[in-house]
């Protein structure tokens, strides 16, 4: 019976644990939702080592992040300039990545954590 007991608490002790420092998030990844919306279009990102790039709804995009991940702190995100048909997208996944801190792994992708928004991105694009 006390077996049981203890895998609850257990499950719950492993969702509270952080990667280490430097941790390797290198992939790519699909973006699900910011704040548990869909944004209009689509967007990816491929993570390698510090480089961080992708497909913003609209336009290509390009960074780096100057911390050791988990933590993040990208430098500013260069893009290309395309004219942009799909209103809202573009401004709100850019702005929200920019203001990201911080990078979770969760299951079947990653989340990134700022202190306004979280973006869900599955694994894969």
């Amino acid at each position: 019976m006390f077996r049981h007991a203890a895998l609850p608490a257990l499950l719950a002790l492993a969702a509270c644990v952080q990667p280490e420092p430097g941790a390797s998030f290198d992939g790519s990844y699909r973006l699900l939702t910011i704040d548990g919306k869909p944004i209009p279009g689509t967007a990816t990102m491929t993570i390698a080592g510090k480089s961080v790039r992708g497909s913003a709804p609209c336009n290509e995009y390009w960074t780096t992040n100057g911390a050791d991940w988990p933590a993040v702190r990208l430098a500013p995100i260069a893009s290309t300039r395309r004219q942009c048909y799909v209103e809202g997208g573009e401004a709100e996944f850019l702005g929200a990545l920019a203001a990201t801190t911080q990078a979770e792994p969760v299951a079947g992708g990653l989340e990134l954590v700022g202190p306004a928004h979280r973006m869900r991105f599955r694994t894969g694009e």
